[in-house]
């Protein structure tokens, strides 16, 4: 599957949210997630421009904990990457995982919280996801993402993403990872 996201920093997410309610767009759920990007001793995931990270996903009807890998970037506005993520059943824990990886040789790196407002639509017959997110120690941003499966379709979707943010006034995508992001305050 490849992932293409448009992240834009925001002032403020309720105009936002009044224009997706406008579109009829479904909102899906508000979560709660906490990230833990990982490194390896062996190796430099940022320099190789991947990611790998547990993700605690908290809703009103429980947690999930998502492993996800996600490929070097392939674009220079946006992100456009390669994403494979597996959910784990209902009694595996992000703690027990992280403790697995540690004894493997992975090491966590800073961790990302943020409460994400999930909402969906259609926009010229391709299956949009907006989140408008409030990353703790960054603000408020909108992400757009389209997820196609084959490279043919990116350039579509790239086109219907444009379109929904230029509708936005989101002019300024940011290609900077929310963890970049925050290590770069610190």
């Amino acid at each position: 599957m490849i992932e293409v996201e448009y992240k834009y920093a925001v002032e403020s997410v309720d105009s936002l949210q009044t224009m997706l309610e406008q579109l009829n767009a479904q909102f899906v759920e508000t979560v709660r997630q906490e990230d833990i990007y990982f490194n390896h001793r062996h190796d430099n995931f940022k320099q190789k421009d991947i990611a790998f990270r547990v993700r605690q996903s908290s809703r009103s009807s429980g947690s999930i904990t998502w492993l996800t890998y996600k490929g070097p970037n392939q674009d220079d506005v946006g992100k456009i990457r390669e994403e494979h993520e597996v959910r784990l059943s209902e009694n595996e824990t992000a703690e027990t995982l992280q403790k697995i990886l540690a004894g493997v040789g992975f090491q966590a790196v800073s961790p990302v919280r943020k409460t994400r407002d999930r909402y969906r639509l259609t926009v010229e017959g391709t299956v949009v996801e907006f989140c408008l997110d409030q990353v703790e120690g960054l603000g408020a941003f909108a992400e757009i993402e389209v997820v196609v499966e084959q490279q043919v379709q990116v350039a579509s979707a790239k086109k219907v993403i444009q379109l929904l943010a230029n509708q936005f006034g989101l002019t300024q995508a940011i290609r900077t990872s929310y963890l970049d992001l925050l290590l770069d305050e610190e």
